[in-house]
């Protein structure tokens, strides 16, 4: 008897050990910006694993990075703007949108039309003619004429100045090199502590949710650890949003906060996990129509998924 207990004892051990070996790793590609936030602290309190998600939150430095390793299918997920999913489906990539992460509310912004600072008094017309440095066929492009249309509503084209860095985005800005640029949070933060001046924000807009995408061939095959990432990124922005204060330094230790604004940039609030609204997704897929940056005519109910949501 003693003998079938340890066999038995034994039996389930192992099976116990290659459970665990078999167990797929999540791999989800992310981006140093609040935005991310809720998936830095979920990762940092251990909420994956309270979820029985085994994950590899794998850090990029740009957007680009992320775009090609999800192509590539390097990674199984990734953190991204409303515009890029759209690019790689119609570039043959299988992927779905299984929530918003973070959006803009009439509290906090995502995006601002920042002046240099000192620079002379110009209409929001002249500004558009002289130019707007901003990074073009990309979420920037797309919102800036949305944020000229709300101080002008007879405004919508624009010259632009393609610069593709941030960082140089901002030194332009700030130098009164350019005549205005569209800087992300919490960067126009920084630029307006700096003396620049605030032309427009998309505060009221509501059209560029940042969002979770999946491979289409991880979520047929994992869908227990998709709909456990989401239930750890769920309690993750209830924490966030009931104690902004205990995740303060997760933030400032994995989200690129200048210096300046470390102590005085609030942390986010965070909405409740959903997809993005049929407005956000038919706006965006018109906008890369009409720009030809994609031609291929695109199934949105097949972007999404809401399968997968707690």
């Amino acid at each position: 008897m003693k003998i079938k207990i340890i066999i038995l004892a034994s039996l389930i051990f192992f099976i116990g050990c290659s459970n665990q070996k078999n167990d797929p790793k999540l791999t989800f590609g992310t981006l140093p910006v609040i935005q991310a936030l809720p998936i830095f602290v979920a990762d940092d309190l251990g909420l994956f694993q309270k979820y029985g998600v085994n994950i590899d939150v794998i850090p990029f430095n740009s957007a680009l990075e992320s775009e090609i390793a999800i192509s590539a299918k390097q990674i199984d997920g990734y953190f991204a703007d409303i515009i890029t999913p759209m690019i790689l489906k119609a570039n043959n990539t299988e992927l779905q949108i299984v929530s918003t992460l973070f959006k803009t509310d009439n509290h906090q912004r995502m995006f601002a039309l920042l002046a240099p600072p000192n620079s002379e008094n110009l209409s929001i017309k002249e500004i558009a003619e002289n130019g707007i440095a901003v990074s073009t066929n990309t979420v920037i492009d797309y919102i800036t004429p949305y944020l000229l249309k709300s101080v002008d509503s007879t405004v919508f084209n624009y010259n632009k100045i393609d610069t593709k860095k941030i960082p140089i985005r901002l030194q332009l800005l700030l130098q009164n090199q350019v005549p205005a640029a569209v800087l992300p949070e919490p960067l126009a933060s920084f630029a307006e502590q700096k003396g620049a001046i605030v032309i427009a924000d998309d505060r009221m807009l509501n059209l560029t949710p940042t969002v979770a995408v999946f491979t289409t061939n991880f979520l047929t095959n994992h869908s227990k650890n998709t709909k456990g990432f989401l239930l750890a990124i769920a309690e993750a922005i209830r924490i966030i949003n009931q104690n902004p204060a205990a995740t303060r330094n997760i933030m400032l230790n994995n989200c690129q906060v200048p210096d300046l604004i470390k102590n005085t940039f609030p942390v986010p609030k965070f909405p409740q996990l959903a997809l993005p609204s049929e407005d956000n997704i038919l706006n965006a897929y018109k906008w890369l129509s009409e720009t030809n940056i994609i031609s291929t005519k695109l199934d949105i109910e097949d972007l999404l998924s809401d399968e997968y949501l707690p």
